[in-house]
């Protein structure tokens, strides 16, 4: 008996970057998006939206999300970007246990 994997083969992956969002464009970290983000130079809207349009453009070939969350994420980030306007303070708190 032959065992072969019956998943449909993969197309190769462009290691090209994607020109989505500035966050792309200008190669930065998780946490340099954060502090944008609180800094008010990239929207969290913006930031998700980017990665919304990434996870379309990819998902097809990756196969690497079950589920996508998107008006959730949207949400959040609506609630991130008011808080940031209403000059709320937000990301990681000095108390954190986790350093």
């Amino acid at each position: 008996m032959s065992l072969r994997c019956l998943t449909k083969p993969s197309r190769p992956v462009s290691l090209q970057p994607d020109i989505v969002a500035a966050a792309d464009r200008d190669g930065l970290s998780a946490s340099e998006i954060a502090q944008a983000v609180k800094g008010r130079k990239l929207s969290a809207l913006g930031v998700i939206e980017a990665a919304l349009a990434r996870i379309a453009k990819h998902d097809h070939v990756l196969n690497s999300f079950t589920d996508v969350t998107a008006d959730r994420a949207r949400a959040k980030a609506r609630a991130l970007d008011a808080a940031i306007a209403a000059g709320s303070n937000v990301g990681r708190s000095q108390a954190c246990p986790l350093r």
